[in-house]
């Protein structure tokens, strides 16, 4: 619903880090899944440094 009102797929929370990245570290294969079908940026890095592979 959101990424249907353009929501920013991409926000940061404040450590830094997308929904991407908490998908990836809590094991949430279809929200990965979906997220990276719709163009999230897997290459942004949290403030420590991590991609959310890094994570997975």
């Amino acid at each position: 619903m959101l990424l249907k009102h353009n929501a920013d797929i991409n926000l940061l929370d404040g450590q830094g880090q997308t929904a991407l990245h908490h998908a990836a570290k809590n094991g949430h294969t279809n929200a990965c899944r979906f997220l990276i079908t719709h163009r999230i940026d897997t290459r942004i890095l949290s403030s420590c440094g991590q991609t959310a592979l890094d994570l997975a």
